[in-house]
């Protein structure tokens, strides 16, 4: 199937066996199990990467992420529900499940994670394929409750100061020790349908700045594109959290 050409970018979704050397308690949940079980339930996957691994021994078996979008699936304003699924076999990384959103007007991509719908952890130890199998069909459920928190931001103003705040804070997720990028840069727009003071259009506008980069920062370089697969996850959770706050 052409959707499923993507995983292709992720060779270690194809790995059938853990990492040599994983205990008697470590257990192997092959990906490709998750990609049935989400496709029995009408979602396919639209994108995967996994991260670089400095051993070649170690490829087949290091993290990975696919994302996974339901065909007809579509808010009023243009964004994709996605449901994105992390996993690894090198006995590092649990089973994991992220609600996402994919905006068609910039081709960008969230990661949320949230307090009260959950994000899903599953370790290695202990668990069946089975079990996975109940515990998307629950997760992908309450879909619903992160459309409702988005309608939220999305309703949600912010005044000038606000949003300055919010973008300085933001900023220090990614810089901590580095005052010198300012909230004004992070709030620039890429496109005019992106210029409004909802919290979500902020966030939207932030987010893109600091995961892909590229806008006039005030320093002698450009800020870069995160890249790497763990520290993209972790600034698009902190960013949602962030964003959460303000609701």
């Amino acid at each position: 199937m052409e959707s499923l050409m993507c995983l292709d970018q992720a060779p270690a979704i194809y790995t059938d066996h853990a990492m040599p050397g994983a205990s008697q308690r470590y257990s192997f949940v092959p990906t490709t199990a998750v990609v049935e079980q989400m496709a029995q339930m009408g979602w396919m996957p639209a994108a995967a990467q996994q991260t670089n691994c400095r051993k070649l021994e170690n490829k087949p078996y290091c993290k990975h992420l696919i994302k996974f979008q339901r065909p007809g699936l579509i808010t009023c304003d243009g964004e994709i529900p996605q449901v994105i699924a992390v996993n690894s076999h090198d006995r590092k990384t649990a089973l994991q499940f992220y609600f996402g959103i994919y905006r068609i007007a910039c081709c960008n991509g969230l990661i949320i994670a949230k307090a009260e719908v959950g994000r899903v952890r599953m370790l290695h130890s202990g668990i069946m394929t089975g079990e996975v199998s109940s515990l998307l069909g629950g997760f992908v459920r309450q879909l619903d409750k992160v459309i409702t928190k988005i309608d939220q931001a999305k309703q949600t103003i912010l005044g000038p100061s606000q949003a300055l705040e919010f973008a300085e804070r933001a900023a220090d997720l990614r810089w901590p020790d580095n005052k010198q990028i300012n909230g004004h840069a992070l709030l620039t727009t890429r496109r005019s349908s992106d210029q409004s003071d909802s919290l979500w259009m902020t966030y939207n506008v932030v987010q893109e700045n600091i995961i892909n980069g590229g806008f006039e920062s005030g320093l002698n370089r450009t800020p870069k594109r995160i890249r790497g697969l763990n520290r993209s996850i972790e600034l698009n959770t902190k960013l949602w959290d962030l964003a959460e706050k303000y609701m």
